[in-house]
């Protein structure tokens, strides 16, 4: 008996699920060389369901790229998607392309782009009650603010993503908006810290245990990136509540487990709270070693900030030692990346006031317009 062929549509809904799964694994290089194979082989690439799925695939493809810190191909391969998205899947695929772009410009450091992004993602979610989706472009306006420094607004827009989430039920959403308001936490208590103020710490630490134990109960419905990234906010608060050698557990596994996957943000994240640790307890000389990595790594990989506070810590290490000319190496290696972040936002505000990627004005046209059909 002849087995029938299955259509191009099935066979690429078939690698899309099969990406899925493997996203799900952290197995990133599988996701990317799966995907990128089925696309280059399949010859439907015009419209309707295959188009939908190709989008998708490329969604997934993206969102692997930016895990290995990859965000200029991330950003690339979700602008690459065909722009005919039909069909009942098409406005959500859009939504996932605009999500991925924000993401990715975020993760590089480029909140203006990355809110612009957002804000398209944001609405044609709404429009289309894609309420998870809605809670992801809310959690990525409120990164954004985090990276301008607006802890305030940031709050306020963590809490209505979770809000979001809560409402659509989806509980992998719910446990990613937990693991948002941790890092927004560990950052204010941080910031209440450098300020003074001992109380908004205290009540900063409180809310982390809080979210610690909700996180915790939803962690089973996280992928393993997701996994690793709770673990290592667990850490952070663990650290910041005076212990450090459960932090330092934590912080161990994070970088194997990132070492494994080639996962660099968690990787130098990681061994920056390490070096952390070391100084705290006057090991300076194996915090040094830690922070080698760090002040190598590039900015476009793992963003300014990590950089940034490993001079900053290289450069008090190195006072305290007596090493003055070494410090002073450090801090103008800070003053330089801060003037090159800087630079990147003004070229960057100036390119997102030119032009959206090429289906993104056409999404902004249909939510403004109120029409429900692709364009």
């Amino acid at each position: 008996m002849t087995a029938i062929a299955s259509t191009p549509a099935e066979l690429l809904h078939a690698h899309v699920e099969r990406g899925r799964a493997l996203s799900a694994q952290g197995r990133d290089d599988d996701v990317i060389g799966t995907l990128q194979h089925a696309l280059a082989d399949d010859a439907a690439a015009g419209a309707g369901d295959t188009a939908v799925l190709r989008a998708f695939a490329l969604v997934l493809v993206g969102e692997s790229l930016q895990r290995q810190g990859r965000h200029a191909q991330a950003i690339l391969a979700c602008e690459g998607a065909p722009t005919d998205l039909a069909g009942p899947g098409g406005f959500e695929a859009r939504t996932r392309l605009l999500l991925g772009i924000a993401f990715a410009h975020a993760h590089q450091s480029a909140p203006e782009q990355a809110l612009q992004m957002a804000d398209a993602a944001l609405r044609l979610a709404l429009a289309q009650r894609l309420t998870a989706l809605a809670a992801a472009a809310l959690e990525c306006v409120a990164l954004c603010q985090i990276a301008l420094d607006d802890l305030m607004q940031a709050d306020r827009l963590m809490h209505e993503s979770l809000g979001l989430a809560l409402q659509s039920g989806d509980q992998a959403a719910v446990q990613r908006c937990l693991a948002n308001l941790m890092l927004l936490t560990l950052t204010q208590i941080d910031a209440c810290h450098q300020q003074g103020d001992a109380d908004g710490a205290r009540l900063a630490l409180l809310r982390c245990a809080s979210l610690a134990g909700r996180g915790e109960r939803l962690l089973a419905r996280a992928g393993l990136y997701e996994r690793c990234q709770w673990r290592a906010y667990r850490g952070g608060w663990q650290l910041r509540r005076g212990n450090p050698e459960e932090a330092r557990v934590e912080f161990f596994e994070v970088e194997r487990e990132a070492l494994a996957r080639r996962w660099p943000a968690l990787i130098w994240s990681a061994r920056l709270a390490l070096a952390t640790i070391e100084h705290a307890q006057q090991r300076d000389a194996q915090a040094l070693e830690m922070l080698g990595g760090v002040l190598d790594a590039e900015a476009e990989m793992i963003g300014y900030e990590l950089p940034l506070q490993a001079h900053r810590l290289a450069q008090d290490i190195l006072t305290s030692q007596g090493r003055h000319a070494a410090a002073a190496a450090h801090r103008l290696a800070r003053v330089r990346l801060a003037g090159q972040r800087a630079a990147e936002r003004a070229a960057e505000r100036a390119l997102a006031a030119q032009k959206l990627p090429h289906f993104g004005s056409g999404l902004l046209e249909v939510v403004a317009s109120g029409d429900r059909t692709v364009p």
